[in-house]
C-alpha cells in the first residue's frame, strides 16, 4: 500500500506542477477563440490535457511514493537423520532400510503447511537430504548440531526434529554441543538398547613409525558384553612370522581388559598388523572382532644438529618439541663444541644466534653452503646481522643501531610452501611476542614469508619468518628469539603443544624435503581409506624437462598376499591418471614402468589401504542420551511409532510462530509502467475527442 508522498525537490513544485497543467490547458481551451466545442466536451478536454501535462511534470520532479509491504515468515523446522551404518547393523535392520525412511520423508506433509521444513542427513558429515542410505562410517551429532546454529542464525527457526540411535563416536558431547540453542529439540529414537552377546576390540595404542630392529608395543583393549564364563582368544599378527595369541577369560557381564604385546620390527617399509579376537558363541556382530593397523619402518632418523651461541631456553624447546617426533635424531652443540662438528652427520642444522658477533663459525657455514645442507636460523642479540646477511639469501636485516624490539607472529594467509592449520594459526597468533632486531627487512623474491611482524597491535610488512628455496637447496629463518615462550603459552592457553610442534615440525619437514628431479614419477598418497577412490596420478618429461603424456605408462599392482593386477595409464592434462576404484585394506606396492625413445623408466613404491569400522564397534543404541538432548532442549523424545504427535506437539509450543515484518520500497513514477500507459491513454482519447468533434 502507498503510504508515504516522496520529491527530490521541494514540494511547492508540485504547486508548479498543477499551475504548468493549468496554464497549458487555459490556453488551449479557455483563451483559443478557434475553438468551436461545446462547453461540456471543452471542460472534459480541459481536464484530460490538465492530467497528462501535471503527470509529465511530476516525472521532472521525480516523484517517489514510498509503498509498505507486509510479510510473513513461517517457523523453520529442520530435520535431521543419522545416516550412519549403526541403525541398520541391529537386529531391527529391515525396518529402518525400508520402513522407517518412508515415515521420515512423509514427516513434512504430517506436520502440514504452517512450517517450512529443511531436511538434512548427518554422519561423517552434514547433507541436505531426506533419502537416508547410511553409508556413513561415522557419526557425529555435535557437527550438525553446529551446522544449524551457524545456518539459521538470526531467522525464524522454531524447532528441531533429530532422528538417530544415539550413538556417537567423533565430535563433542551432543548435549554439551546443543547447550547454545535457544530452539526445541525433539528426537526420535531409533535402534535397540537392548545389551546383545558382543565381544569387540575398543581400541589399538602404538607407534605408527618406528625403526628397523625396534621391539614396540601394541597394547589392545578388549570389551565384552553377556558373556561371563566364556574363553577368547586374542591373535596379532605381524610381519608375516608366526602369531602372537593371549587367552581371555571372560569373567563379568561387562568386562574389558587390556593386554599388551611386543614385536619387532624386522621390515622396513609399510606394514599391515592384523588383530582378532575369536570366540566361540554366536554373536550378532562379529565386525567389530577385528582391527587393522599400520606402521612404517624406517632405516633410521634423521638426524638434527641444533647449534647454539651458548645455553638458551630456545634451544631446549625445540630439542624437547623434536623429541616428540619419532622421526628426528636431535643433538645439542654449543659455540665451545665448533671444531668436533661434522655437517656430514646431520640432515638438516638448526642455528640458533650463529654467526654470533663473537664467532662467524666460517668454517661450519662454508660446510653448510658446500654441502647444500638445510639449515633454519634463528637471529637474537647475539647475531651479527651482516654475516647473517652474507649466509642467509632469503632477507637482509638492515639496522645500525643495535636496538631490538617486541613483535608478535602475525601468519601470512597466503603462504604456500606448507599447509598448516587454521585452527592451529589462531593459536600461535595470540603466543607472546619474540625479540626482533629493529631495523628495514627486505625479502629475496625467491623467498616467502611465513608470518609478519605485529608491533603494538599494529600489523607490519617486516617479516619475522622466511623461508627460502635456491636450486632445491632451502633454508629458512626467524628473526626474534624468545620461541620457548611459545611452547609454554601454547599449552597454557589450549592445554596442549600441537600449534607449536605442528609448526616446528611442518618447518623442518619442508626444508629436509629434497627436490625431486626424476623424470618420471609416480604420485600417490600414503594412505587411502577403504571407502574412497584410490586415485594415481604420474608425470613424465622428456629430458628438457618438457611434461609429456604420449607414452604408454603400465602399473603393476602386487597386495600382500602377492597377488599381481596390471593396469595402464590413461592422459590426464599434462600427465597420467590411473584410478583402482576401492580396494581392499592392506598394504600394496607397485612398480610402473614407461619408455621415451631409447630410454626406460621405473618408478616403484608402497601405500597403503586402511578402513577401521567404528560403527560397529557399538550397536547397543544410547537412548538416554537423546532423552537429555531432548530436555536439555525443552523438547521431548519420542520412539517411532509416536512421530504422528509431533504436529500437536509443535502446535503447543510458543517458541512455533509466524513472524511477520515490513518491507519499504521508494518507487518512482518513471518506474512504474501504468503511468506511463495513464499519460499515453489520456493524450489519445484527447486526441480522438478533438478529431470526433472537428476540431484543429
Amino acid at each position: 500500500m502507498f503510504s508515504d508522498l516522496i520529491i527530490s525537490y521541494s514540494y511547492g513544485f508540485i504547486v508548479l506542477a498543477v499551475m504548468a497543467g493549468l496554464l497549458y490547458a487555459g490556453i488551449l481551451y479557455i483563451r483559443n477563440k478557434s475553438n468551436k466545442i461545446s462547453n461540456f466536451w471543452t471542460v472534459i478536454l480541459f481536464i484530460l490535457r490538465f492530467a497528462s501535462v501535471f503527470i509529465l511534470a511530476a516525472l521532472l520532479i521525480s516523484l517517489y511514493f514510498k509503498t509498505r509491504e507486509k510479510f510473513v515468515e513461517k517457523p523453520i523446522v529442520v530435520l535431521g537423520y543419522d545416516n550412519s551404518q549403526s541403525i541398520i547393523l541391529g537386529k531391527d535392520s529391515a525396518f529402518y532400510i525400508s520402513t522407517f525412511p518412508q515415515q521420515w520423508q512423509n514427516l513434512p506433509s504430517l506436520l502440514g503447511d504452517d512450517y517450512k521444513t529443511e531436511n538434512y542427513l548427518y554422519g561423517a558429515e552434514v547433507r541436505k537430504s531426506s533419502a537416508p542410505d547410511h553409508t556413513d562410517d561415522l557419526s557425529d551429532y555435535s557437527e550438525f548440531i553446529a551446522h544449524v546454529k551457524n545456518e539459521y542464525n538470526n531467522m525464524n527457526i522454531g524447532a528441531i526434529i533429530l532422528a538417530g540411535d544415539g550413538i556417537y563416536n567423533q565430535g563433542a558431547e551432543p548435549v554439551f554441543a546443543a547447550s547454545g540453542i535457544s530452539v526445541p529439540i525433539y528426537t526420535i529414537a531409533l535402534g535397540d538398547t537392548t545389551a546383545i552377546k558382543d565381544i569387540k576390540i575398543t581400541d589399538v595404542r602404538y607407534n605408527s613409525l618406528v625403526y628397523k630392529d625396534d621391539v614396540f608395543p601394541v597394547e589392545v583393549s578388549i570389551a565384552a558384553d553377556q558373556l561371563k564364563g566364556k574363553q577368547a582368544e586374542l591373535i596379532v599378527s605381524a610381519f608375516g612370522e608366526a602369531q602372537q595369541k593371549k587367552r581371555i577369560s571372560i569373567v563379568d557381564e561387562d568386562f574389558s581388559a587390556s593386554y599388551s604385546f611386543k614385536l619387532k620390527a624386522k621390515k622396513t617399509g609399510k606394514h599391515h598388523i592384523k588383530i582378532d579376537v575369536l570366540l566361540n558363541e554366536e554373536e550378532l556382530n562379529k565386525s567389530n572382532n577385528h582391527s587393522s593397523i599400520f606402521v612404517d619402518v624406517f632405516n633410521n632418523a634423521q638426524k638434527i644438529l641444533i647449534m647454539a651461541y651458548s645455553p638458551h631456553p630456545d634451544v631446549s624447546a625445540i630439542h624437547q618439541s623434536l623429541k616428540s617426533y619419532q622421526q628426528y635424531e636431535t643433538e645439542i652443540k654449543y659455540i665451545k663444541d665448533l671444531n668436533t662438528i661434522k655437517a656430514t652427520d646431520y640432515n638438516l642444522i638448526i642455528l640458533h644466534q650463529v654467526p654470533s658477533v663473537f664467532q662467524h663459525a666460517d668454517k661450519l657455514m662454508n660446510e653448510i653452503v658446500s654441502l647444500e645442507i638445510p639449515v633454519l636460523f634463528i637471529v637474537g642479540k647475539q647475531s651479527s646481522l651482516p654475516v647473517f646477511n652474507q649466509q642467509f639469501k632469503g632477507m637482509d636485516i638492515l639496522t645500525s643501531i643495535g636496538k631490538f624490539e617486541e613483535a608478535r607472529l602475525d601468519i601470512n594467509s597466503l603462504f604456500t610452501r606448507f599447509s598448516y592449520d587454521l585452527a592451529y594459526t589462531s593459536q600461535m597468533e595470540k603466543l607472546p611476542p619474540l625479540i626482533a632486531p629493529l631495523g628495514n627487512y627486505v625479502v629475496a623474491q625467491s623467498a616467502e614469508v611465513f608470518g609478519y611482524q605485529r608491533i603494538n597491535g599494529i600489523s607490519t610488512n617486516f617479516p619475522l619468518i622466511v623461508f627460502y628455496d635456491e636450486s632445491g637447496v632451502k633454508s629458512g629463518a626467524i628473526a626474534g628469539e624468545g620461541i620457548w615462550m611459545w611452547r609454554i603459552h601454547n599449552y597454557l592457553n589450549d592445554g596442549n603443544f600441537e600449534a607449536f610442534d605442528s609448526f616446528l615440525n611442518k618447518s623442518i619437514q619442508y626444508l629436509s624435503a629434497k627436490k625431486d628431479k626424476r623424470l618420471f614419477k609416480v604420485i600417490t598418497k600414503n594412505e587411502y581409506t577403504r571407502s574412497e577412490n584410490v586415485i594415481i596420478n604420474a608425470e613424465l618429461y622428456n629430458a628438457s624437462y618438457e611434461a609429456v603424456n604420449d607414452a604408454e605408462v603400465s602399473l603393476r599392482l602386487t597386495d600382500e598376499n602377492g597377488q599381481q593386477f596390471n593396469y595402464l595409464f590413461s592422459p590426464q592434462g599434462n600427465g597420467y591418471a590411473l584410478d583402482l576404484k576401492n580396494l581392499d585394506v592392506g598394504v600394496y606396492s607397485y612398480v610402473s614402468q614407461t619408455q621415451v625413445g631409447n630410454e626406460r623408466y621405473e618408478a616403484n613404491g608402497e601405500f597403503i589401504v586402511s578402513g577401521e569400522s567404528f560403527e560397529s564397534r557399538k550397536l547397543q543404541a544410547d537412548h538416554h542420551m537423546l532423552y537429555r538432548l531432548a530436555d536439555a532442549g525443552n523438547g521431548k523424545m519420542l520412539y517411532p511409532d509416536e512421530i504422528s504427535e509431533l504436529p500437536s506437539l509443535l502446535a503447543g509450543n510458543n517458541t512455533l510462530k509466524k513472524r511477520i515484518y515490513f518491507e519499504e520500497k521508494l518507487n518512482g513514477l518513471n518506474t512504474m509502467p501504468v503511468i506511463l500507459i495513464i499519460i499515453l491513454s489520456l493524450l489519445s482519447l484527447e486526441w480522438f475527442l478533438r478529431k470526433y468533434f472537428g476540431s484543429y
